[in-house]
């Protein structure tokens, strides 16, 4: 879908192409029948992000057009962000991409803000949450409905009961340090890559990988996939 927002990889000059409103044709015709199917009780759930962080590519602000646009096709808006080229999951691992503690914590806070100034659908943000507190916090005032964690799952198997009841103050953060930051990147991306992939054949973590075997796993899954797709 994120494909069709971009002026990057949708370059289409029919009526699904060039303007926000083209390339946004196609999301809201899925929108569109998929209620018909569902009907107006189901609830139904957009995943968006908020940029690609790519030059050219879909901004916030054509973001914001779109949930303009979708002002009443959906009951609940995820905030993401980024793709496979600008994961900004690494990018906010960097210190120096960090503002602020909060926008470090939650990497789409501020973006949720600008949302909800133009729209009163219930908001979702994923990335980064980390400390009790501050889920607490952007809960109660109102800033997010809901929350999402992933990775954390992962690595704190054992402790997310005590986060959820308050017990457990935060939650930690896997880093492979070896001093070279791409390398670190690819490294944590395939480390959670491959304990996703256990977890879906019903094996248990393997949480002892070394970031060199984690960052060989991570190129080798992108290699099968993209033969994958060229052999299809």
């Amino acid at each position: 879908m994120n494909q069709f927002l971009s002026p990057l990889t949708n370059v289409r000059r029919d009526k699904w192409g060039g303007t926000l409103e083209n390339r946004c044709r196609f999301l809201k015709r899925i929108l569109q029948q998929s209620r018909k199917l569902v009907g107006l009780d189901f609830p139904m759930a957009l995943k968006l992000n908020s940029s690609d962080f790519q030059r050219g590519g879909f901004s916030e602000e054509e973001s914001l057009g779109v949930v303009k646009m979708l002002d009443g096709h959906i009951d609940l808006l995820e905030i993401s962000g980024g793709t496979y080229e600008k994961m900004v999951v690494f990018l906010m691992n960097d210190e120096s991409s960090k503002d602020n503690a909060r926008k470090g914590e939650a990497y789409f806070i501020d973006f949720a803000h600008r949302v909800r100034s133009i729209s009163n659908v219930p908001l979702m943000v994923t990335g980064g949450f980390r400390s009790f507190t501050f889920c607490n916090q952007v809960l109660e005032n109102g800033e997010l409905d809901l929350l999402g964690m992933a990775r954390p799952f992962i690595t704190n198997g054992n402790d997310i009961k005590g986060f959820i009841a308050g017990e457990v103050p935060k939650l930690k953060n896997l880093v492979m340090r070896t001093g070279i930051k791409q390398f670190e990147d690819a490294a944590e991306g395939g480390f959670y890559a491959r304990q996703l992939l256990r977890l879906a054949k019903g094996k248990e973590l393997k949480l002892n990988m070394s970031p060199t075997w984690s960052s060989n796993f991570l190129i080798l899954h992108e290699l099968k996939k993209a033969l994958a797709k060229k052999l299809a």
